[in-house]
């Protein structure tokens, strides 16, 4: 028989290595609360393409921008505005921005994924039905002849003479 029959399956395994636990880096370690600027990667895990995010999160995709930003101009200052309008006029391209229109769209970004619809207006009741007025006559009243029955030579009320 061969060697491999006659050995057992675990003297031939070595022992793992304990794994570490993931870890996510924090969201004030991602960006500046008060400036909104995004942190810059050091190490081997950065990359040489513009990281922010309006990139992590739109994907460099300024059209959703521009759609808020032309439903909803007062979200966003005039610098944005004409940024966006540049980009949709293709006399800038994303490629090509420079570090400060990156943070106005990364500003921009944080004003587009934090926006809270108005609360809807109260619901108004309709108007309540309007009660009997007080000129008509009350029911058990008879009926006046000309008002409540026409004018004939026959009595409205046959029945009741």
């Amino acid at each position: 028989m061969s060697a491999w029959k006659d050995s057992s399956p675990t003297e031939s395994l070595e022992p793992l290595a304990p794994l570490s636990p993931l870890s996510f880096p924090k969201f004030h370690e991602l960006v500046n609360p008060r400036t909104f600027e995004v942190a810059k990667e050091t190490g081997p895990a950065a990359s040489s393409r513009p990281q922010g995010l309006f990139h992590g999160l739109l994907r460099d995709d300024f059209t959703v921008l521009y759609q808020d930003a032309t439903e909803n101009p007062s979200k966003y200052d005039e610098q944005t505005l004409g940024l966006l309008m540049q980009l949709v006029q293709g006399t800038t391209k994303v490629r090509e921005l420079t570090e400060s229109e990156r943070r106005l769209l990364d500003k921009a970004t944080i004003d587009f994924a934090s926006y809270v619809p108005p609360k809807p207006a109260p619901r108004k009741e309709p108007p309540a039905p309007a009660r009997a007025s007080s000129n008509k006559t009350p029911v058990s009243a008879p009926p006046i002849p000309g008002i409540d029955v026409p004018e004939t030579d026959t009595p409205a009320y046959w029945w009741l003479q």
